[in-house]
């Protein structure tokens, strides 16, 4: 949550992508909450309140993390692709596949 400026609610969606069986008690919930709150708040005091402090949806990336960017791409690309059904089946002739494909990312880029 720290270190990429991400609200709970985006933090806990990560996790759960990443660990299913996860179960996060209520109590540890709370104290995130907490934990939030209480960076949020330090954020708003040092920075004023013209900036955005959290990101809450993955199409956002942190503005003050641009030297965390490309690993904060990363983790998001992770998190959609997971969420986007079952991995495609690819058919192989002689080791290698019988036809090419172009990846696609999320940021429309090829």
């Amino acid at each position: 949550m720290r270190k990429y400026k991400w609200a709970l609610l985006k933090t806990l969606e990560f996790l759960n992508a990443r660990r299913p069986e996860l179960e996060i008690r209520a109590t540890f919930i709370h104290q995130l909450s907490n934990y939030e709150r209480h960076l949020h708040d330090r954020t708003l005091s040092q920075q004023g309140k013209k900036h955005r402090v959290y990101t809450s949806k993955w199409t956002e990336i942190s503005e003050e993390n641009c030297f965390l960017e490309s690993e904060e791409l990363l983790l998001r690309n992770t998190f959609l692709n997971a969420q986007m059904g079952p991995i495609a089946q690819f058919s192989f002739h002689n080791g290698m596949p019988s036809q090419r494909t172009k990846l696609r990312w999320v940021d429309e880029m090829t």
